[in-house]
């Protein structure tokens, strides 16, 4: 599990692979944009045999259940941007790494969200 903290450094954190392939691929002003402290949601993939099932919104939901907020990077293209949605994350950023076309999402509790809505 990755986490990120803020103050954000001026170069993100690279301990993991994953921290190393984010720093690549996402530009600073987006991982400014994402929460902290924060989990990251590096991973999170279902069997096609299993999909539709409910089982990814099981695991998230239960994966970010105690998390003070959440971010991830995905692929535009596909399935996962309007499962994220339905989920209740919110597009940040988009960016494109190595070519291919990707997005922040972020994720905070309910009341969290409630508050930003009446801030913003």
């Amino acid at each position: 599990m990755s986490t990120w903290q803020r103050p954000a450094p001026a170069t993100p954190p690279c301990e993991t692979a994953f921290d190393q392939a984010v720093a690549d691929a996402a530009p600073t002003l987006a991982l400014l944009t994402a929460p902290a402290p924060a989990l990251v949601i590096a991973e999170l993939m279902v069997a096609s045999s299993h999909r539709r099932q409910g089982i990814a919104a099981q695991l998230l939901s239960t994966y970010i259940a105690d998390a003070p907020a959440a971010w991830l990077v995905t692929h535009r293209d596909g399935g996962a941007p309007a499962f994220y949605q339905r989920q209740g994350w919110r597009q940040e950023a988009a960016f494109t790494s190595a070519g291919v076309p990707m997005l922040l999402y972020t994720w905070a509790p309910r009341a969290e969200q409630e508050r930003a809505a009446e801030d913003g």
